[in-house]
């Protein structure tokens, strides 16, 4: 049964284009709206799953959220939506957009060390609590190699301390029992495999917005992506 409901989100100032219409998950724990601007009349108006719903206008089950718990506050902005629904993906349910209800989201992407330091830490929090750890071992090889594009991507956009601050709090060992309880607690109620969670599951990294394009990525990372997860995706039979 569904976990979830995410309205069609469409930009507020030209409401022919798409916000998210759902959300991918990469498989480093990257969450983006892979149909960002593409036209609103390119989406099916029949109820589809997907992988995970925006935040921006999601419908969630009280009867989950009292028996499951909220959202999650120690994530506090980005990624709790993605944290919410892998959270109860894990558990058997399922995420649905509903088409037919329209939300209209005054987007922009913008960058500022705060969302950029969030983001960062909160995609590793992701990656430690829902993969099982033979998973984890799998993918390091390519994290490294993403951290790595990562910390010279954000030296030449002028936001190395940030990323290196991700590092930090992940450095500091008072901050780990928290987040290895929170991992027990996903872990010990979880009833599908992590072959079943990463089904849905990218290998590239997709932004349809103009601010974000970097070649590197497309042209670099992408296609290095792609071929290690064609790979490692059939490794995993846990």
């Amino acid at each position: 049964s569904a976990a979830t409901a995410q309205a069609l989100v469409v930009r507020q100032h030209n409401p022919v284009l798409i916000n998210s219409a759902g959300n991918s998950v990469q498989y480093l724990g990257f969450g983006f709206c892979k149909q960002l601007n593409a036209s609103v009349s390119s989406i099916p108006t029949v109820i589809s799953d997907i992988t995970y719903g925006s935040g921006a206008a999601l419908l969630l089950r009280s009867s989950l959220l009292k028996k499951y718990g909220l959202l999650d506050e120690d994530f506090f902005a980005y990624h709790e939506d993605l944290e919410y629904c892998l959270r109860l993906r894990l558990l058997g349910f399922s995420c649905k957009l509903a088409p037919r209800a329209v939300f209209e989201h005054r987007y922009e992407f913008v960058r500022n060390e705060r969302k950029l330091y969030l983001m960062e830490r909160n995609r590793f929090a992701t990656l430690l609590l829902f993969y099982k750890w033979p998973t984890l071992l799998l993918i390091a090889p390519a994290a490294l190699v993403m951290e790595l594009g990562l910390i010279i991507f954000s030296l030449r956009q002028g936001w190395l301390k940030v990323k290196l601050a991700s590092y930090g709090y992940w450095l500091v060992p008072s901050h780990w029992p928290l987040w290895l309880r929170k991992r027990r607690l996903v872990q010990r109620g979880r009833i599908i495999a992590d072959r079943q969670l990463i089904k849905d599951f990218t290998a590239p990294i997709i932004f349809n917005d103009p601010a974000v394009a970097n070649p590197l990525l497309e042209y670099v990372a992408n296609p290095f992506l792609t071929a290690y997860w064609w790979l490692v995706r059939r490794l995993i039979i846990w």
